[in-house]
């Protein structure tokens, strides 16, 4: 074999290497970005969770309109979906579900 041939397939080895470290570098890049967004959305599912607990209970007095009004921003915020505010303010009086009239977000 000539010099040249094998400085050819030398080099030809070294791309196929670069290309495969690269697609293993993207690949667990695109592994821990998928991981990420799972845990995001897990903690997103829990704190509406969390804030739909705490307004399902009838309000008991002043002391809850403060926590009552987390709880909405915590749903809001963290589902993606405003409430209306006519539904805020069903919320600061009623549990979920106690008012006459459902409560929604709005589209």
């Amino acid at each position: 074999m000539d010099m040249e041939g094998f400085a050819k397939r030398v080099s030809d080895t070294i791309t196929v290497a670069r290309i495969g470290v690269a697609g293993a570098i993207a690949a667990a890049v695109i592994a821990a970005w998928i991981s990420y967004l799972s845990a995001n959305k897990t903690f997103d599912a829990s704190m509406v969770t969390v804030g739909v607990g705490i307004l399902s209970q009838e309000p008991d007095g002043m002391s809850s309109a403060a926590t009552r009004q987390w709880a909405t921003d915590l749903v809001e915020k963290h589902s993606g979906l405003p409430f209306s505010p006519e539904a805020k303010e069903a919320l600061k009086a009623h549990s979920l579900g106690g008012a006459k009239n459902p409560i929604s977000p709005t589209k």
